[in-house]
């Protein structure tokens, strides 16, 4: 099975900002436990594969309320481990509950 493989001649502008986006912006509720625990190793794989399947910058939206924070925390774990330049990401966090 061919793997999907988004690479910037596929990114879009974004608004008036100056950015260009990928088609797919990834979410992040599962990190933060939602709907159901899911081990560590998981969420450390889930947020590779963002990296493995498209080109930086990689667009995550994610929100303070999921997991009371644990979502922003676990990107935050996988950014550091995976030694992510802050430049090849972008993290849409949303402030109002």
């Amino acid at each position: 099975m061919p793997q999907l493989q988004i690479t910037p001649d596929q990114f879009r502008p974004f608004g008036n900002t100056g950015l260009s986006v990928p088609p797919i912006v990834f979410g992040s509720t599962a990190l933060g436990n939602c709907f159901q625990v899911i081990p560590d190793v998981t969420k450390l794989e889930i947020c590779s594969k963002w990296f493995d399947h498209v080109a930086p910058p990689v667009f995550i939206d994610t929100a303070g309320k999921y997991g009371a924070g644990m979502a922003l925390e676990e990107i935050g774990r996988a950014l550091a481990k995976f030694e992510i330049p802050p430049a090849d990401v972008v993290i849409s966090n949303k402030l109002a509950w």
